[in-house]
């Protein structure tokens, strides 16, 4: 044997012990792959996948730098949003407080006020309002019979002495009746005035020879899309008005009385006095009785008799004789649009007070006191002061006898309606009615501006 293939005993067993460490790696990395679960192909395909990725350039480690600073500018902004809103939080919570202190300090002082202009008959609607929104400090003064004593005509609140009224109130809900509302100007008439947020209650009655039956007008006015609830009542001609309408006239703040029969071709408004009289004596009776209180607004011809006749009735019987109004709002209505059609404003724009009464030549405009009718020539004045004092009769010729002004009528008692309720909810509103008054000497009865 050659010399270099000689080994010692020595090296013999170095070797056979190195062989025998080997043996058991061997076994033991056996083992390791058993227990991973990783086969050589999946090795294989980890080291083709980790081969795949692209090295990081410096770039791409100083873009990562950038991110993760604006990151942290971000978070520190964050926090000091978060500062931020809780300080405002804080600031609203004493807001709030304060507000509550103010409120517990006016609203009893409303109250008080609001319940001395009140009437006694929707005092109670309003507590009852009032305290289903939560308001028990207003609705508390506002149930005591004691502050809801005086009439519907006196003392407003100062507007500039009292801060905005709660919208819990901002609406009168009043009582309405429309006597003679399924007739001509009653059935268009009813509807209007149910169509106002101030009406609560509507009231539709007339006789039971109607053409439309009031339970049918009120059973139609109750679809609309309003809160108002509409009721019918009825009489025979044999009943009187005073012993079956209760029901229909208590408690009402409003009574409008488009009562009467309508003037026929060749017929004057005095024709008709005779009969229409009657008519509204039996129901402003009615209303002495079970609506003291309410603003009766006569839509009777001839309204120059009718409402001096109503009035002293009312005297009589120690009730204010200015509750008794005679409608006179359609001669400014037709005004305004005779008007508008003229200067080609929008009739909306133009406001022409008619002054003095309700028929004929006693219709007096004055153009002067708009500023857009008085830039019409004066020599027109004369033709559009007959144009107004006529307007109703060429109405009634225009219908050939089959009726008069309904439509228009109906509308020029709603406008002086809403203007009524307007002023018992608050708002001071000014309308030309005929009614007793001093404003010209000699005239005791005069159609003039008047405030609510």
């Amino acid at each position: 044997m050659p010399p270099h293939f000689r080994f010692s005993s020595q090296a013999a067993a170095d070797a056979q012990r190195l062989n025998e460490e080997l043996a058991n790696l061997k076994a033991e990395l056996a083992e390791e792959r058993s227990l991973c679960g990783t086969s050589k192909a999946e090795v294989h395909e980890l080291r083709v996948t980790w081969t795949a990725l692209e090295p990081l350039e410096p770039s791409d480690l100083i873009q990562a730098a950038s991110a993760t600073s604006e990151v942290s500018r971000l978070q520190a902004e964050l926090a000091s949003q978060s500062n931020k809103l809780e300080q405002l939080q804080a600031q609203l919570e004493k807001q709030a407080v304060k507000a509550q202190e103010v409120r517990a300090q006016t609203l009893p002082a409303y109250a008080d006020t609001l319940a001395q202009d009140l009437q006694p008959h929707w005092c109670a609607t309003l507590a009852k309002d009032v305290q289903a929104c939560g308001d028990s400090e207003l609705a508390s003064p506002l149930k005591a019979d004691a502050f809801c004593s005086r009439p519907i005509v006196g003392r407003r609140p100062a507007a500039a002495s009292l801060p905005a009224l709660p919208k819990a109130i901002s609406r009168l809900r009043a009582e309405v009746c429309v006597c003679g509302g399924s007739g001509g100007i009653g059935q268009p008439l009813s509807l209007l005035m149910a169509m106002d947020d101030n009406v609560g209650e509507l009231s539709v009655y007339d006789l039971d020879f109607a053409m439309v039956p009031p339970g049918g007008v009120a059973a139609d006015l109750n679809h609309l899309e309003k809160k108002v609830q509409v009721k019918g009542y009825v009489k025979s001609k044999e009943e009187k008005a005073i012993d079956v309408l209760g029901d229909c006239l208590k408690g009402c703040n409003l009574v409008l009385v488009p009562a009467g029969l309508p003037r026929k071709p060749g017929q004057t408004r005095d024709d008709l006095f005779k009969i229409n009289a009657g008519i509204a004596k039996e129901v402003v009776e009615a209303c002495a009785k079970y609506c003291p209180d309410a603003v009766i607004a006569l839509i009777v011809n001839p309204v120059n008799s009718v409402v001096p006749a109503m009035a002293e009735l009312y005297k009589k019987k120690g009730l204010d004789p200015k509750k008794i109004v005679g409608v006179t709002t359609l001669d400014g209505v037709r005004a305004n649009k005779f008007v508008a059609e003229l200067t080609g404003e929008d009739p909306k724009n133009i406001e022409v007070p008619v002054i003095g009464g309700h028929a004929g030549v006693t219709i007096m405009p004055v153009f002067s006191q708009d500023k857009h009718a008085a830039k019409i020539a004066q020599s027109e004045i004369p033709a559009l002061d007959k144009h107004v004092q006529d307007a109703g009769t060429d109405v009634v010729n225009a219908k050939n006898g089959k009726g008069s002004a309904t439509l228009s009528m109906a509308y020029a008692g709603a406008r002086l309606g809403k203007a009524v309720l307007a002023g018992m909810a608050g708002t001071p509103t000014t309308e030309c009615a005929y009614v007793m008054s001093d404003v010209e000497p000699g005239c005791p009865y005069f159609t003039s501006k008047a405030r609510r």
